[in-house]
């Protein structure tokens, strides 16, 4: 019995890690759509501080992955330590959560990453601090919104938005 709700609980946060790759690659096609995996993404990452941290340490370890694969082709180890000053702060929730709400409610800083990552990219040597910056960008625009994050703070603001998921939609992306 044990062993079947923790397969069915593991295959439950492999979806949902799928899910929150898909982003970096199809940003345009998840934002602000209303499907049921979208819904239920949404419910998560504004109830849940374990799912927040996991949203956290997936987008590091994706930092860390480009990282890697860009050592390991070009054995440039300089590009290495700015781009594992980007995925750093992701690892630690004390630190990453501030980030991505800072990111995420200032639309200034957003454009002002989006401009270094555009200057990184076309910059020779610095292709994976490009490549960790859009991941950052992309993590804190699916990053739920304050005022969405604080409605579930009571119960009902939590069968509010069982019972009107698109409220919950704007909410997010508010």
């Amino acid at each position: 019995m044990k062993f079947r709700k923790c397969l069915k609980a593991t295959i439950h946060i492999l979806g949902l890690v799928t899910y929150i790759l898909m982003l970096p690659i199809l940003p345009g096609i998840f934002y602000k759509r209303n499907t049921r995996t979208a819904q239920r993404f949404y419910f998560l990452m504004c109830s849940h501080q374990v799912f927040r941290m996991l949203y956290g340490l997936t987008f590091a370890v994706a930092i860390a992955t480009v990282n890697m694969v860009y050592t390991h082709l070009t054995h440039d180890v300089t590009a290495a330590t700015l781009t594992l000053a980007v995925s750093l702060p992701l690892l630690f929730d004390r630190v990453g959560h501030p980030i991505l709400k800072l990111l995420r409610g200032s639309r200034q800083m957003l454009f002002f990453l989006m401009i270094i990552a555009l200057a990184a990219m076309f910059t020779t040597h610095l292709l994976t601090v490009a490549a960790s910056l859009y991941l950052l960008l992309v993590a804190a625009v699916f990053y739920p919104s304050r005022r969405a994050i604080e409605k579930f703070q009571s119960l009902t603001g939590i069968h509010f938005y069982q019972q009107c998921p698109d409220t919950l939609m704007e909410a997010y992306f508010d």
